[in-house]
């Protein structure tokens, strides 16, 4: 493989996406003292020596003025006390394009202070022990020279005192960053669970926002308006039985910016495959020193990202094209996030969960990864090349989980219209691996997670998405890349990548010669996925009818009918469990007429049907050939067991229909008892989407592009 030199990247940076920032904003930050030195601590007021209680942050030291702070400032500070700190951009001083935000702790134990937020212009913050401490944000652009520029720098002293009660507070979760019309969600800890008829929230300042609470849960979702300049939402929530046990939350709502890429939901060109910009978080690379750090997000992940400005491979090549095997130091290299813990867990769990060197060579097909609370649900675009993963799969801790915005899947709805349902679940050593206690906590105190619990159903989404990416761009396709020069790489983008040099797709040579033939599946399918309206005959036909279309057929999962890529993933992805992690698949066919849905027809590894074998064969051939051999060996040693007719989520574990499930899985427990209110029409807990078709750049895209490289 050719190795891209990192200097020549730097060399087309500019040609790859230039940064707009005109001079005249440049010489005012200039001039305004906007360099990225500080002043001295000793130019921060001091809190006044008495034994009385004193404002815990001083007025503002700023460098430049660009920015003020809002939220818990001018009051007292307790240990172990959840306070918000936001950085509001001065009336008429917008900057849209700001590269970077960093919270710092420059004075005092940083290990004593815990920052929801350190690249958000807005966080959360708890100090465990009391003291003085000065925080720091500074905030960068780049220049048109593409070097960071410091916009401002703001410098806090936060004096901590300790907590009189000695009690845990209840929080109000957590204070952040959103962009006009989009919708986040706050969490009520109090320590234990509780339901919304015993807790309140309410607005007490700011423009207008809509509180929605969840039925049967400590959740607020909070609906929130356009605006024109930076706000401040403030948002207070109190038990009914006990209005002292209360806590506040800020929301800083930042204008949306002007959205251009085609792949952003506001785009007239996205279809119905995009990315949420409700609300767009600022995103950065996830490790600041990496090569590309400095166009990354910009290449990737950006309201710019458009037909006039993908970059080129010579900037921002597929990591294949930059080594032959890339080890996990590569990979971070082209990590982009909305905050660091998304990053930290996805390493983790490279380094603990890919023994077998899967994950690090299916990346290969990939320019870059988003991790990102705005993906939902997670999807791989061959305009960017890029793998999109929803944050939902990797959070650990109450604090990470609560950064996110719970939201329902767009396609949950689909299916309502007829009585049967289609179904799946993983399970191993006879539990669930997607739906359990330990996966899903039940309350705000409880949402803790292990790298063991996420790995499971991670590794499913990442065997998923990344037989998309090696779908549209093979081994063989960047192969054939390796005597380009950096000039022939500078006309490429990741799109003109997929079937160039005469490779196929795999999907396309699947479909020339392992077809799915069966034309009412593949119309449903486009009911159930794409939200077509169902004809009056397709909505005559009974579970029994489709389950034995389905069953006869030769794909492993209903979704392999909505298109041949969807049909190479699914079974790639069961494949890849059953073979690396000893995961059983379960796909069945439910009658939802009846109180507790009922299996109509199910089998468990249905991957290992003859009927299907030689299709998945074909597939692990192409897009991983190095797990070819065990894969085969694996799918030959099992056959597919039919599930008990008629029973019930509780009994579909046992496949002896003729004596009863003692051991009782928890799957339907959670769907039906626990969640209440919190499932999506199929009785999956919200926040398990189904994966996401890949979104093709269209013809109109590809034609454009073509006279744009």
């Amino acid at each position: 493989m050719m190795i891209l030199n990192k200097s020549y990247n730097k060399k087309y940076i500019q040609q790859a996406l230039p940064v707009a920032i005109a001079i005249l904003m440049t010489l005012n930050v200039t001039g305004c003292g906007g360099s990225d030195s500080s002043p001295s601590s000793s130019s921060i007021p001091n809190p006044p020596n008495t034994n009385q209680p004193t404002p815990s942050v001083k007025p503002l030291t700023s460098v430049s003025g660009f920015y003020h702070l809002q939220g818990d400032v001018n009051r007292t500070i307790n240990v172990g006390e959840q306070v918000g700190f936001l950085a509001v951009q001065q009336a008429g001083k917008i900057f849209q394009d700001i590269d970077s935000y960093q919270w710092k702790v420059i004075h005092g134990d940083a290990k004593n202070v815990h920052i929801s937020a350190e690249h958000q212009p807005a966080s959360s913050f708890v100090f465990d022990k009391p003291g003085v401490y000065t925080l720091k944000l500074t905030v960068q652009q780049r220049n048109h020279y593409n070097a960071p520029q410091t916009i401002d720098t703001l410098l806090y002293k936060v004096n901590v005192v300790p907590n009189p009660s000695q009690q845990k507070k209840a929080r109000l979760r957590v204070d952040r960053v959103a962009t006009s019309n989009g919708t986040v969600s706050l969490y009520f800890d109090t320590g234990e669970a509780i339901s919304s008829d015993q807790w309140n929230i309410v607005q007490t300042s700011g423009p207008d926002a809509v509180i929605s609470q969840n039925s049967k849960s400590e959740l607020a979702q909070i609906t929130l308006s356009k605006v024109w300049e930076d706000e401040v939402l403030t948002f207070e929530a109190s038990l009914k039985a006990d209005p002292s046990v209360k806590d506040t939350a800020y929301i800083l709502l930042r204008p949306g910016s002007v959205v251009k890429g085609d792949y952003f939901c506001d785009s007239p060109l996205s279809g119905q495959y995009c990315l949420s910009t409700s609300p767009l978080n600022h995103h950065y690379a996830y490790r600041s020193q990496s090569p590309v750090a400095d166009l990354l997000p910009d290449c990737v992940m950006s309201y710019k990202v458009n037909t006039e400005g993908l970059c080129h491979l010579a900037a921002l090549p597929f990591i294949g094209q930059s080594t032959e095997e890339p080890t996990i130091d590569d990979i971070m290299d082209r990590v982009v996030v909305s905050h660091d813990w998304m990053g930290e867990n996805f390493e983790k769990f490279l380094r603990n969960y890919d023994k077998h060197d899967d994950f690090k060579r299916l990346l290969r097909s990939t320019t870059a990864i988003v991790i990102s609370d705005n993906v939902k649900p997670s999807f791989y675009w061959g305009g960017t090349g890029t793998m999109y993963l929803s944050a939902d799969y990797l959070w650990m801790t109450p604090e990470q989980r609560d950064t996110l915005t719970d939201s329902k899947d767009y396609r949950a709805g689909y299916t309502k219209k007829f009585n049967y349902f289609f179904d799946f679940d993983y399970e191993k050593d006879n539990r669930s691996v997607l739906y359990n206690k330990d996966y899903y906590p039940t309350h705000a105190s409880e949402r803790s997670r292990s790298l063991q619990t996420i790995a499971l159903p991670l590794a499913s989404l990442l065997y998923h998405e990344l037989a998309h990416a090696n779908d549209y761009v093979s081994q063989q396709t960047l192969a054939s890349t390796n005597n380009y020069s950096i000039e022939q790489l500078s006309k490429l983008a990741a799109y003109d990548m997929i079937g160039r040099n005469g490779y196929q797709t795999v999907s396309s040579q699947l479909e020339e010669s392992y077809p799915l033939n069966n034309k009412q599946l593949s119309d449903l399918a486009q009911v159930w996925y794409a939200g077509q309206t169902p004809s009056s005959k397709q909505l005559g036909y009974s579970g029994k009818q489709v389950a034995e279309w389905f069953f006869s057929g030769r794909a492993n999962d209903d979704y392999g009918y909505y298109t041949v890529q969807e049909d190479i993933a699914m079974m790639f992805e069961e494949a890849m469990m059953l073979t690396r992690f000893g995961v059983n698949r379960y796909v069945m066919v439910m009658d939802s007429k009846t109180k507790r849905p009922q299996i109509i027809q199910g089998q468990k590894n249905r991957i290992t049907d003859p009927q299907i074998n030689p299709r998945v064969s074909f597939v692990v051939s192409k897009i991983l050939p190095e797990a070819q051999l065990q894969v085969s060996r694996q799918l030959e040693s099992i056959r597919p067991v039919s599930l008990c007719t008629g029973t019930s989520y509780f009994d579909y574990y046992n496949t002896n229909c003729h004596s009863v499930n003692s051991n009782i899985p928890y799957s339907m427990k959670y769907r039906q008892m626990v969640y209440g209110g919190k499932v999506d029409d199929l009785g999956r807990p919200l926040g398990v989407p189904r994966h996401q078709t890949p979104k093709t750049p269209t013809v109109a895209e590809v034609n454009f592009l073509k006279g744009t490289h």
